[in-house]
């Protein structure tokens, strides 16, 4: 993220690019140099999560849910132990004008993700062939760092700007010690804080590096307000790097380490002093895409790009009917209906080009159809949405209309739906289990679906909609189960040396339950059902090990505990 080529510029061509940081060392001056004030670091959620994997060997095998969580909250409450106040930002949707380049990134994630898979039906051992492959994030993990943010300090979802100038933003106002993050945007942001890097933090001594912004910019004779024409002319997450090579070639750098010649051709430019004007934006333009011809879309390009980092250009409007600061509670998918967001629909791991499980189109477009109806049920006007799925293994992601499927019964109005507590009004509890089970399964009563335990509601479910699609048996549905109620003393007791093969067909409804399980958890979020989004406590090198034995195991005495709740089975 940010822009190509510019942490490995600090960190090996700049003097104290880079400094090393103790973080509790940091803080406990903080306090000494302003009289004993809490001090405040605001954190980049998405970049943290890295820091919780094992290796790719254990992604690849479903990743392990429980285990990461254990590790989250050690995480964050060590850092709180030191006296310090939290706040997290993360990304919301995607805005318009970043789609096409998260729309290329999650069609490059799918490619990785089909290599992964391929070692696997290869039959390689999976520790050796893995390693030096990008092998994609567990998408579901989010929910679990989001919910784990909120219970150590304060979250905030980025829906108005891109989370990175919000964050930066929020904590040059708020007078932030540092932000964490490896995003090298927070090289060009302006603000009296530190950046620290998430990349290189040591999640069990604290420490890390600091990119030192004032050396960059001093290396390379920048103003602050001059950086963001550096990014830009440098290529970011707005200007494709393809697009900027050709200046950068003609300004004689035809390596990726262009930045002295770059903040050169700056400098010589006649550019106004502070503020840059449509003129300015204008030349830059021609100068970047070498074309004279002004064309309007490059120059909304520059003018998109060189804002991104203004924050005084920040779109601070929120008219919408679900208060900002409930986004996080309520949840985004929620906000993606309400506010008629295009929205990538990922399907990471999903191998389209196996027969044996539907398309994920079949899957998950059922589920979103019936959100809409319920969240949209009182809206008057058009209320089709798009989003963007990917249809066939050898195409890429592609626009979709989908329309919303209306529920049988009654639909509270948005704001009781959602805001009103439960256990207050016995009808709007009774109709909100109601609308959760319609989306779910025909099959599926509020009585049924109120006896189950809080911590299975969402597991049980998901596995009862796979059964009933056909897309799993009931053997496969069991060990699901149990891998999401693996005990702690197995659960730390199992090692990845264990599962050095894996069956293809499991290692794919690894993937297929959780980011299904993430939709019945968005199922129960659109009726205001939230304490039902229970944590995703999925182990899938445990699910792997009991897939492995199934036949020879002992399935009555696993089972036992779970008889009543296993629905799916009946």
């Amino acid at each position: 993220m940010g822009i190509r080529s510019l942490q490995t510029y600090i960190t090996q061509f700049v003097k104290n690019g880079t400094v090393p940081v103790d973080i509790k060392e940091e803080i406990e001056k903080y306090r000494r140099q302003h009289n004993g004030e809490m001090p405040l670091i605001v954190i980049d959620l998405l970049s943290i999560h890295p820091l919780f994997y094992t290796n790719k060997q254990e992604l690849v095998l479903g990743a392990r849910y429980n285990v990461y969580k254990d590790r989250v909250i050690d995480l964050f409450s060590r850092i709180k132990s030191y006296g310090v106040r939290l706040v997290f930002f993360t990304d919301g949707p995607a805005r318009e004008e970043k789609l096409p380049t998260c729309l290329k990134r999650r069609n490059n994630e799918y490619q990785r993700a089909m290599q992964a898979l391929q070692v696997v039906y290869s039959g390689a051992d999976l520790r050796s062939r893995l390693e030096d492959m990008d092998v994609a994030s567990p998408v579901p993990f989010f929910g679990i760092l989001r919910k784990m943010a909120k219970e150590f300090g304060d979250l905030n979802i980025a829906v108005r700007n891109e989370c990175d100038i919000e964050l930066a933003d929020y904590a040059t106002k708020n007078g932030a010690l540092a932000i964490i993050s490896n995003d090298t945007d927070f090289l060009i942001f302006e603000g009296d804080w530190k950046f620290w890097s998430s990349g290189h933090l040591n999640v069990f001594r604290l420490k890390t590096l600091e990119f030192n912004r004032q050396a960059l910019r001093e290396t390379l004779g920048l103003r602050p307000d001059q950086m963001a024409i550096l990014a830009t002319m440098s290529g970011n997450d707005l200007v494709p790097y393809d697009s900027v090579r050709r200046f950068h070639f003609q300004i004689k750098q035809r390596d990726r380490f262009h930045f002295r010649a770059t903040a050169s051709k700056i400098l010589s430019l006649r550019l106004s002093t502070h503020t840059i004007t449509d003129d300015d934006v204008r030349y830059i333009t021609q100068l970047i895409f070498n074309n004279y011809n002004d064309r309007e879309e490059d120059i909304k390009l520059v003018e998109t790009s060189l804002k991104s980092y203004d924050y005084s250009r920040m779109n601070t409007e929120y008219n919408f009917k679900i208060p900002l600061r409930d986004v996080s509670d309520y949840g985004k998918f929620n906000y993606i209906i309400l506010a008629n967001v295009k929205y990538i629909v990922q399907c990471h791991h999903f191998d389209l080009s196996k027969k044996d499980l539907l398309p994920y189109f079949d899957i998950f477009s059922p589920l979103i159809r019936r959100i809409m109806g319920i969240l949209l049920n009182h809206d008057k006007n058009d209320n089709s949405r798009r989003f963007y799925f990917k249809l066939d293994h050898n195409r890429d992601y592609e626009e979709v209309i989908l329309n919303p499927e209306y529920p049988p019964c009654e639909v509270p109005p948005i704001d009781e739906l959602l805001y009103e507590n439960t256990g207050v009004n016995p009808h709007l509890d009774r109709t909100r289990l109601e609308l959760a089970c319609w989306q779910i399964s025909s099959k599926l009563t509020p009585e049924t679906l109120g006896s189950l335990p809080t911590e299975n509601i969402s597991n049980v479910a998901t596995l009862l909609y796979l059964v009933e699609l056909g897309q799993i048996d009931v053997d496969e549905a069991d060990c699901l189960l149990l891998a999401c109620n693996c005990p702690k003393d197995v659960c730390y007791s199992l090692r990845l040396n264990d599962i050095r093969y894996a069956n293809e067909r499991d290692v794919r409804l690894a993937f297929l339950f959780t980011s299904v399980l993430v939709y019945i958890r968005n199922c129960f979020c659109a009726v205001g059902l939230d304490d039902l989004r229970t944590l995703i406590t999925f182990d899938g090198l445990y699910f792997h090990t009991l897939r492995q034995s199934w036949n020879v195991t002992d399935r009555a005495a696993l089972l036992r505990p779970f008889a009543a709740i296993r629905i799916y089975a009946r």
